[in-house]
């Protein structure tokens, strides 16, 4: 609803502007305070509704409703104001004010009296706004389909005005219009917001006998409409978005025949508006999913802090860079540049300091190259450069130096100055290595050494560089900082029972390294357990485990439990106290984990890991035996032992069908029936050796052929899919 308000006190109109920001159909669409300033007001806005105080600064309010009305101006008014006299309020309503309402006494009934001429609104009012943008003939050029569609009914209907209405928020629209200079209405004044809540024609025959209409600024005002007849533009599921209507300036009623043509003609216009929406709704998810992959390959190709390249876009820049080297017979230069002491920097400062430190190093190194060079940021504090045609040792060495020496100018934080001194290590192709992973691994060993001699200097790659002495000091130091990096992550793979339910996922832990990119337990596990550094990363697995299963159950996401694995030389009596306290941390209790233990690990020190058993079975935590077949020293003790699941080795299921496998696996599982232990396969990769599986009575499947390891935010996707 348009509203003018015509008010000279100041303080009144800050009040009353006020209230109708708060009421949201409610549009202000000016105000004036003086007779001439109110009348040109009314004039420019053309508003529904005006609110009209009777003193003003110059001039009269009752001079300004006589030559509004003068003026032709279909407006509804009502008198707002102090001036109580009964012959000012006989004259105003004799001049066709609606309402006289008494200033400081009866606002609430005025503003009742507005809202009384607000349309209804439709129950699915918000889907039906929604399919309306969906069709995008909002504010659309003009349609010659639909204007033919409105000339036709104004021809067989013989009227004046035929238009097609498209109802916004607040707005009658004019998708196509026959005899009619307005382009759009205020909804609140449109007799096509009675029809579309309709489910067939709705007419009205003379407006000036329809108490609903019979004040309308249509009906007093231009386009001064007596008839109305309007069909709902209904779409198949159910919203309607307009109508198409014929109006007359003089009462009358359509006959049946005309009533039909214009229900047909309405039909085809809402088939054509219904092509519009799916054709509107294919090019909107074509250009969203185009901007989708435009983002997920930045990300996939980025570093998201500073924007450059990242590792795995490196790694195929550097095998193209390659191949065109040895087709040419030329050489290129990759140098990896480290940061030194940067840790320091984020553990004294804070990591918005230290990511303002990346991302100036890594516009500084872009700015020192050119165009055509390649800059990649590795990990945490390293970057690395691809420069081709570089071939001799002494251009490569001088150009490290001069981006070393970039990278030692101090930055100012804050009004901080920052030294960020940087070590790099140099490989050339070809003699450092013709592979990515060579050059790589030479140019990271260089950079190593480079930090080990003192730092802020570069170094060429040598092979004495490159003994596995160092490679494993290299690894244990970077494995010693992985936890307090936070550079280790879990996958969880989804462990199936026979029917399909979820009985709980296993957490696998990974690396992801800075350098070498995302290593697998295999990787590191064994020599975690050699150095003596499983303890640490069993307890991260349990804690962070934990933590996501706390934050599935706040997402309503049903996992049952999570298992967790623990070396043999995890099993003392420490375990049941950092598994109590992890539990009451996230405030969960012991049914929802299970301990993996292998077979070597209920032997390696059978009094204490019998005593720990028993403790974690006393907190009802589950606990599975893992690859069980691959070792032998258990079988003798496995009824004294409290354990709850066999877990079947993969190297049994991967024959299974094979005889020898087959008896095994039956063996088994008839052995777990006999001790009333649950069971389960791993390693479970086709469909055959599913039935197989499950003809023998396993009660559970882990594996690819059931699902992959996930990530935390696939894994919440697929528990919701599910």
């Amino acid at each position: 609803m348009k509203l003018a308000l015509v008010e000279d006190s100041l303080m009144i109109r800050e009040q009353l502007e006020w209230r109708f920001e708060h009421q949201p159909a409610i549009d202000l669409v000016g105000w004036a305070d003086t007779e001439d300033s109110a009348v040109g007001l009314v004039q420019e806005q053309q508003p529904d509704v005006l609110l009209l105080d009777l003193g003003l600064r110059q001039g009269q309010g009752l001079k300004v409703l006589e030559r509004v009305r003068a003026a032709g101006c279909g407006a509804r008014v009502l008198v707002l104001t102090n001036q109580r006299g009964a012959h000012l309020r006989e004259a105003c309503l004799g001049l066709g004010a609606l309402g006289f309402f008494d200033k400081t006494l009866e606002f609430e009934d005025c503003l009742q009296r507005l809202q009384s001429w607000l349309p209804p609104v439709p129950e699915n009012e918000l889907q039906r706004l929604a399919a309306l943008q969906d069709t995008g003939l909002l504010d659309s050029k003009p349609q010659p389909l639909f204007d033919r569609l409105t000339r036709l009914a104004a021809s067989l209907t013989d009227t004046p005005m035929a238009l097609i209405t498209l109802l916004d928020e607040r707005r009658q629209w004019f998708l196509s219009r026959q005899g009619l200079d307005a382009p759009s209405t205020s909804r609140s004044v449109s007799f096509c917001a009675h029809a579309i809540l309709q489910h067939e024609l709705f007419e009205v025959s003379d407006a000036r006998a329809d108490p609903r209409f019979l004040d309308n600024p249509l009906v007093r005002g231009a386009p001064h409409a007596r008839s109305y007849a309007g069909v709902p533009l209904r779409l198949p599921t159910g919203e309607a978005l307009g109508t198409l209507c014929v109006l007359d300036r003089e009462p009358r009623q359509l006959s049946a025949l005309q009533r039909e043509a214009l229900e047909t003609l309405a039909q085809s216009a809402v088939s054509e508006m219904e092509l519009r929406r799916r054709l509107h709704h294919l090019q909107t998810e074509a250009q969203r999913r185009a901007h989708a992959e435009a983002h997920l390959h930045h990300l996939a190709t980025r570093d998201p802090l500073t924007g450059l390249t990242n590792r795995t876009t490196l790694r195929d820049r550097l095998d193209q860079q390659l191949r065109l080297a040895q087709r040419h017979r030329r050489g290129l230069a990759l140098i990896v540049l480290g940061l030194d002491r940067f840790k320091l920097i984020n553990d004294s400062l804070g990591h918005d300091v230290g990511d303002v430190v990346l991302s100036v190093s890594a516009g500084r190194l872009v700015q020192a190259l050119r165009d055509s060079d390649t800059v990649a940021r590795l990990g945490a504090d390293e970057f690395a450069v691809l420069v081709h045609d570089l071939e001799q040792p002494e251009q490569a060495l001088a150009l490290a130096s001069k981006l070393l020496q970039q990278l030692a100018e101090p930055i100012v934080i804050e009004g901080q100055r920052l030294q960020a001194a940087a070590s790099a290590g140099v490989a050339l192709f070809p003699p450092h290595g013709e592979s990515p992973e060579l050059l790589l691994r030479h140019a990271d060993l260089a950079l190593l050494e480079a930090k080990a001699r003192g730092g802020a200097q570069a170094l060429l790659y040598a092979p004495q560089f490159d003994d596995p002495a160092g490679a494993a000091l290299m690894l244990e130091q970077d494995l010693h900082a992985a936890i307090e990096r936070d550079e280790l992550l879990l996958h969880f793979q989804p462990q199936l029972w026979a029917d399909g339910r979820l009985r709980a996922v296993e957490a696998l832990v990974r690396w992801q390294h800075p350098r070498l990119g995302l290593l697998g337990p295999d990787r590191f596990i064994p020599f975690a357990e050699e150095r003596g550094l499983i303890g640490a990363i069993d307890d991260w697995v349990l804690r962070r485990s934990l933590q996501l299963l706390r934050g599935w159950d706040a997402q309503g996401l049903q996992v049952p439990r999570v298992a967790v694995n623990r070396s043999g030389c995890g099993l003392r009596r420490d375990l049941v106290e950092r598994v109590d306290a992890a539990l009451a941390e996230q405030g969960l209790d012991g049914t929802r984990l299970e301990i993996e233990i292998t077979e070597t690990a209920l032997s390696a020190d059978g009094a204490e890991a019998l005593s720990v058993l028993h403790a974690l079975r006393e907190r009802q935590v589950s606990i599975a035996v893992d690859d069980f077949g691959e070792g032998y020293s258990s079988l003798g003790q496995l009824h004294r032992l409290p354990i709850d699941v066999l877990k079947i080795d993969r190297s049994f299921v991967r024959d299974i069908g094979e005889p020898r496998a087959t008896a095994m696996v039956a063996a088994v599982l008839g052995m777990a029936r006999a001790l009333h232990l649950g069971t389960l396969a791993e390693g479970v990769e086709q469909l055959a050796q599913q039935q197989l599986l499950l003809e023998l009575g396993c009660e559970a499947l882990q594996g690819y052929g059931c699902c992959r390891p996930l990530a935390d935010e696939a894994l919440r996707a697929w528990l919701q899919h599910r």
